[in-house]
């Protein structure tokens, strides 16, 4: 009996500090937990303060540049409208519309950009406005005919729209993807020419 009870003594104490070890470490590991939790909570109040400075920052920046680029910009558009109404030659009065309509398109644009809290929501809006389908292509042929003169390419004009064709939809959006484009293929363009085809097709399959 004597025996059997330094045994089962023997055995407690090893389960004893086993489970004495094991308490420590599980604390241990309950310390670490809560020291981390705390650890990422600081850190994270740390970058949204960060990121509540760098959008009042960046919302500041944006008002001051306002002012700096709409500017300008009125003026280019403003003496070229003046310097159109004058006597030109025909190279000038191509060169005079390609600098209005393509100083028009970078206000427009940078009216866009300025109006940055649709991009932080992401949401993008899409004005529904009626203009001429024909006038919209023909401003982006004139503007980015300068750009084709300047690599030696001819630019033809492939554009068979009615002059009276009016579209619902936005005039600026799609002076952009026709322009972007245009662009690329002028610029990919080693020698030769490039083409602007516009013209209208009827979806017979459509029943609307």
């Amino acid at each position: 009996l004597q025996g059997n009870l330094s045994n089962v003594y023997s055995e407690f104490k090893q389960v004893s500090a086993m489970s004495v070890i094991f308490l420590i470490t599980l604390l241990i590991l309950v310390f670490y937990n809560i020291w981390k939790i705390y650890s990422n909570e600081k850190d994270i109040i740390y970058y949204s303060e960060k990121a509540e400075l760098y959008a009042d920052s960046k919302s500041r920046f944006l008002a001051g540049m306002s002012h700096e680029i709409r500017t300008p910009l009125n003026s280019v558009i403003g003496f070229s409208e003046q310097l159109s109404q004058g006597y030109l030659e025909p190279i000038q009065r191509e060169q005079i519309d390609a600098i209005r309509n393509s100083s028009e398109m970078l206000l427009e644009l940078v009216n866009e950009i300025l109006d940055f809290s649709k991009y932080e929501t992401g949401k993008m809006s899409f004005e529904s406005s009626p203009f001429m389908l024909s006038h919209a292509i023909e401003d982006v042929f004139t503007s980015m005919n300068i750009h084709a003169h300047k690599k030696k390419l001819f630019l033809e004009n492939d554009i068979h729209l009615d002059a009276d064709i009016c579209c619902e939809g936005d005039k600026m959006r799609l002076k952009q993807v026709v322009m972007n484009l245009l662009g690329n293929a002028i610029k990919f363009t080693v020698k030769g020419k490039v083409t602007l085809s516009a013209h209208i097709e009827d979806n017979k399959n459509n029943d609307e």
